[in-house]
């Protein structure tokens, strides 16, 4: 992020000018830092979106379901119908770092949460696995809004919601920008509630707990 330096022979605030990627320099008055897990490990970030990896891995299956059906859920598993005969189960919550990669054991205790929802599934064939890493944070909350740095904004670590919060936090930074005020009351995802204080380390059972809520 460009500005968060002071330029030298100068002291006092700071903020955002921009931005270095692909070794380019883009210049701009707001910046919005949406990085994913990524995110704390700009520069100068960590102070306000301390994220950090949570590896899930996934599996796709061959599988005829009902026109309409629900999503399925277990203790273990989930499963979500999807077009064209494909379901799709997850998923693991790991803490692997920024390992990016399937595993046999996870894609064991996947299929195996997934078979005792649908017994069929076990003679599903497979069509793809992946791995994806959601942005986690101390508190498990995500981290939306403006920043101490002038022109710096926040938008990250939704952790397992990304896609449910995606509209909401646009809608919200976008607000916030454009017209000083967000349309959703988003208080407690403050960037500033981790720079105000030290964040703590997460509990040995801190995804658990995420998950339960």
């Amino acid at each position: 992020v460009l500005g968060l330096e002071p330029a030298p022979g100068r002291s006092g605030a700071v903020g955002a000018a921009g931005v270095v990627a692909g070794g380019e320099e883009i210049h701009a008055a707001t910046v919005i830092i949406a990085a994913g897990c990524f995110s704390g490990q700009i520069p100068g970030m960590a102070q306000f979106a301390p994220t950090s990896p949570c590896r899930g891995q996934m599996i796709a299956l061959q599988f005829d379901v009902p026109e309409g059906s629900p999503v399925l859920r277990s203790q273990k598993s989930y499963i979500v119908p999807r077009e064209k005969g494909r379901v799709v189960a997850g998923s693991r919550l790991e803490n692997a770092g920024y390992a990016k990669q399937i595993t046999p054991e996870g894609m064991s205790k996947i299929l195996n949460g997934a078979t005792e929802i649908i017994p069929a599934l076990g003679d599903a064939p497979i069509l793809e696995k992946w791995a994806g890493l959601r942005p986690d944070t101390p508190d498990h909350l995500p981290v939306i809004g403006a920043t101490s740095a002038k022109g710096l904004w926040i938008a990250t670590g939704h952790y397992r919601n990304g896609i449910l919060l995606a509209p909401g936090t646009a809608s919200a930074i976008a607000g916030l920008i454009l017209r000083g005020k967000s349309p959703i009351n988003i208080e407690h995802f403050s960037p500033e509630r981790f720079a105000q204080s030290s964040a703590s380390a997460p509990s040995p059972n801190a995804h658990h707990d995420a998950n339960a809520r």
